[in-house]
């Protein structure tokens, strides 16, 4: 949080802002190496020994490690809860789910950072076909075929 345009570590503003936020096992490794170092934070201030990076630093920093990336495109941190959202809805997990996880107060909010993929749309339309092909069964049954069974009876 900012106090007076500075950093600051302290409680939450508000009660709602208490979560726990489950950690994937593949990104756990950063907070035990902080826990099996002396260093309280991942990157500290270059001003004032033991703070914690203000914001604009930290972007810096964010930036310069992904241009050393190869195959990454260099984004803000804040990016990343985009890319965050729209990837727990690529793998099917519920909008609600996301709401909670990422600690939106409203599903509007969450929906803001959502960006549904190429792949995805790709495969929705794909189902539609599907379910509306001469070509089999499909996914809610033949479509069509019902519809010309209807017309004929």
């Amino acid at each position: 949080m900012r106090i007076r345009g500075s950093v600051a570590i302290g409680t939450p503003k508000s009660y709602d802002s208490y979560r726990t936020i489950p950690v994937p096992p593949m990104a756990q490794y950063c907070a035990r190496q902080l826990r099996e170092t002396n260093d309280k934070f991942i990157w500290n201030s270059p001003q004032k020994a033991d703070q914690p990076c203000n914001p604009s630093h930290f972007a810096d920093l964010f930036k310069k490690t992904l241009e050393q990336m190869e195959g990454v495109r260099v984004l803000t941190p804040h990016c990343c809860r985009h890319t965050y959202v729209s990837q727990m809805q690529a793998l099917g997990v519920s909008m609600e789910t996301i709401q909670s996880i990422v600690g939106h107060a409203d599903m509007d909010m969450t929906r803001h950072y959502l960006h549904v993929q190429d792949s995805i749309r790709l495969e929705a339309v794909d189902r539609f076909s599907e379910a509306f092909s001469r070509k089999g069964k499909g996914t809610f049954g033949n479509v069509l075929d019902y519809m010309d069974r209807v017309k004929s009876s």
